[in-house]
C-alpha cells in the first residue's frame, strides 16, 4: 500500500519537513510531522557531510522523534513504512544546525589580578564547555585595542596568549559550527532550499570577563624576552660634523620599556649609564677621539626593573670635521630685477643719458670640488634671459680656488670661507648712436665682455646636519673689455667696479641631496673709451641686479 503511494508519501513528507525548525539549541533536538496514511512508523536519518552521525526508528503511530546531537550542521531526511514493513522512498534533504550551548568563563576569575613572574608562567584562559563544535571563537581587549582568535575543537577549552604584555584585559567566548559542508548528490534546486552556504553558525557569547594582567622583569628576564639591541651604527672611524655631535643608534627589542648607553673614552675611566627612551642618543666628540660604547634593553622601574645583554662598538674620530670633505654639483633657476644706466660725456661731447629697466630669468650651474682637504676648486656658470630689446642675454663664466677654515676649534659650527679667481661677464650697456651729433639724443644697446678677477669671502654656520646658512661679500675688477657688437669709435675699456652680496640656506634633506635658495645684491659698472676724433670722450655703465636662486645639489665624499 505504501509502494503504490511512493510519490505521495514523499510529497507529504517533503512539505512536512520543509516547516520544522532549521536550527536547534543546544544537544536536544525534537523533529515533528503530520502523520501519512499508510505509514506505521518512520525512520530518520541524519548527515553531516556523507557520514551517517544518527538513525533512528520511531515506535507504531510515532510522528515526533527526539534526539541528541553533537553542535553542528546536519542534512536529515525522513521516510515511512507500511504494515509488511516495506520503505517507502527518502524525501528530500533538509539542512538543521544545533547551536553550541553559552560557554561560561573559568580561568581567570573575573575582576582578578594576574601577575607573571618566571618563565614556567602562562596567560593562561579556560571556559567551560560541556560539549565540543566545530571552533571557539575568543574576542579581547587589552587597554582598548580589541583582538579575535580562533581555537579549534579537538583543542581544550583555553587559549594562551602568546607575547603577554601588561594591561586591562576584556574577554569573552563563543562556540561556532559551520564552516565548509560536504554537499550531498542533490539538485540544483534542492541544493539551493538546502542553503548549503558553508558560512559559520554562532552560539551564544558567554559573559565578559576582566582582569589585570602584570608582567614582571623577571619574568620577561626568564623567558628571554630582552635580547641584545643590534646596532645601526655608527662604528669605526667615522668624520666629525661641525660641532662633534654623533648620534649613536640600535635596533629596538620587544618588550624593551627603556634602553641605557655608556660610552667609555680610551685612556679614561669608565663612563656611565645614561638612559634612554627612544632607540638612539646624540653625544659629543672631539677630533682623534677613540671611545667603545654600550647599549642595552630595560623593562620595569625601581626594584622590578630588569636589563638585557649589553652590544657594544668602537668610534675612532679622524682630525678633521665634516665641513672640507663634501664635493658639491649644483643647478638652480634664477630671477632677477635689474636697472641699466649709461651716461656719456667728455671731449666736447654733450651728457647723452640712457636708461633700461626690467626682469630676467636664467639657469647656473655650479660644482665644488675640495680635493686637498680644507682646499678646493670652483667653476660656475649663469646664463640669463632678458626681455627682448635693448637689453638683451647676458652670461658669466668663473673658476678659482677655495680655502675654509673653521673658526673658535676644529669643531666650531662656525667657518669663513675665501674664494680667489677669474670671472668673464657678458655685460650690456647703452651707446649714444652718433656722439658726433649734440642734438641727437637716442641710444642703442652695446654689449661689452669684460674679464677680471675675483675675490670672495663667506661666513657659514652649519645648524644642524641638515641645516646651514651663509653669507657673502664680493668684488670683481674689469682689467680687459671687448665690444662684442660695437661701433666704429669704440676702442677699449677702463675698470669699473663691482660689488656683490649674497644670503644663502641650505637644506640637506638626505645624505647626498640637498637644496639651495640664495638672494642676491650685485652693483655692477664698466667704462669704455671713444676712438680719434673723439680721444678722452669716456662712456660708462651701471647695472644693478637684485634677485634670487632656487637650486638642488648633489653631495659626496
Amino acid at each position: 500500500m505504501l509502494g503504490r503511494r511512493t510519490h505521495l508519501v514523499v510529497c507529504v513528507l517533503a512539505s512536512l519537513a520543509a516547516t520544522l525548525s532549521t536550527h536547534a539549541y543546544g544537544k536536544k533536538v525534537r523533529i515533528r510531522w503530520k502523520p501519512l496514511p499508510g505509514a506505521t512508523h518512520y525512520e530518520l536519518e541524519f548527515r553531516r557531510g556523507d557520514t551517517i552521525t544518527a538513525n533512528r526508528e520511531t515506535a507504531e503511530n510515532v510522528t515526533d522523534l527526539r534526539v541528541v546531537l553533537a553542535p553542528g550542521r546536519y542534512r536529515y531526511r525522513l521516510r515511512g513504512y507500511d504494515r509488511a514493513d516495506r520503505p517507502g522512498e527518502w524525501s528530500r534533504d533538509l539542512p538543521l544546525t544545533v547551536t553550541p550551548t553559552k560557554p561560561k568563563t573559568a580561568l581567570p576569575a573575573d575582576g582578578t589580578k594576574w601577575t607573571l613572574r618566571t618563565g614556567s608562567d602562562e596567560a593562561r584562559m579556560t571556559w567551560t564547555d560541556g560539549e565540543k563544535p566545530d571552533r571557539w571563537r575568543l574576542e579581547m581587549s587589552r587597554d582598548g585595542v580589541a583582538e579575535t582568535h580562533f581555537i579549534a575543537s579537538t583543542e581544550e577549552p583555553e587559549w594562551t596568549i602568546p607575547v603577554p604584555e601588561g594591561g586591562k584585559i576584556r574577554w569573552r567566548v563563543r562556540g561556532e559550527v559551520g564552516g565548509p559542508v560536504t554537499a550531498l548528490p542533490l539538485g540544483a534546486s534542492d541544493r539551493t532550499k538546502g542553503g548549503d552556504s558553508g558560512d559559520w553558525k554562532p552560539g551564544a557569547w558567554s559573559g565578559f570577563s576582566e582582569f589585570a594582567l602584570v608582567v614582571t622583569p623577571e619574568y620577561l628576564r626568564a623567558r628571554g624576552r630582552l635580547k641584545a639591541p643590534s646596532i645601526r651604527g655608527p662604528a669605526s672611524e667615522i668624520v666629525l660634523p661641525p660641532g662633534g655631535a654623533v648620534e649613536l643608534a640600535w635596533e629596538p627589542v620587544t618588550a624593551a620599556q627603556g634602553y641605557e648607553v655608556r660610552v667609555d673614552a680610551e685612556g679614561k675611566p669608565e663612563g656611565t649609564w645614561t638612559v634612554v627612551d627612544g632607540n638612539r642618543l646624540e653625544v659629543q666628540l672631539a677630533p682623534g677621539d677613540k671611545v667603545k660604547w654600550h647599549v642595552r634593553a630595560t623593562a620595569g622601574r625601581g626594584n622590578e626593573r630588569a636589563t638585557g645583554p649589553e652590544s657594544s662598538a668602537t668610534i675612532a674620530t679622524e682630525t678633521v670635521v665634516r665641513w672640507p670633505t663634501e664635493t658639491r654639483f649644483g643647478i638652480s633657476a634664477l630671477g632677477e630685477s635689474y636697472s641699466l644706466g649709461t651716461e656719456t660725456g667728455a671731449a666736447g661731447l654733450p651728457r647723452i643719458k640712457g636708461t633700461s629697466s626690467g626682469t630676467a630669468a636664467g639657469v647656473a650651474l655650479s660644482h665644488e670640488c675640495w680635493t686637498w682637504g680644507r682646499y678646493g676648486w670652483y667653476a660656475n656658470g649663469e646664463y640669463m634671459y632678458r626681455v627682448p630689446g635693448s637689453v638683451a642675454q647676458a652670461m658669466a663664466i668663473s673658476v678659482g680656488a677655495s680655502a675654509r677654515f673653521v673658526l673658535g676649534g676644529s669643531l666650531s659650527p662656525w667657518s669663513i670661507r675665501g674664494a680667489l679667481g677669474i670671472r668673464y661677464q657678458d655685460q650690456p650697456v647703452l651707446e649714444p648712436n652718433d656722439p658726433a651729433l649734440p642734438f641727437l639724443t637716442d641710444t642703442r644697446a652695446q654689449r661689452v665682455g669684460f674679464l677680471g678677477p675675483e675675490a670672495i669671502v663667506t661666513l657659514e654656520r652649519r645648524l644642524s646636519a641638515e641645516w646651514a646658512v651663509g653669507l657673502s661679500v664680493g668684488t670683481m675688477l674689469p682689467v680687459a673689455a671687448v665690444v662684442q657688437t660695437g661701433t666704429q669709435g669704440i676702442e677699449g675699456a677702463s675698470p669699473g667696479g663691482n660689488l656683490l652680496a649674497k644670503v644663502r640656506l641650505d637644506w640637506r634633506w638626505s645624505p647626498t641631496w640637498d637644496f639651495r635658495l640664495e638672494g642676491f645684491y650685485q652693483s655692477q659698472s664698466v667704462g669704455t673709451r671713444l676712438a680719434a676724433p673723439f680721444q678722452g670722450a669716456a662712456t660708462s655703465s651701471d647695472l644693478t641686479r637684485l634677485g634670487a636662486s632656487l637650486g638642488i645639489g648633489l653631495r659626496w665624499e
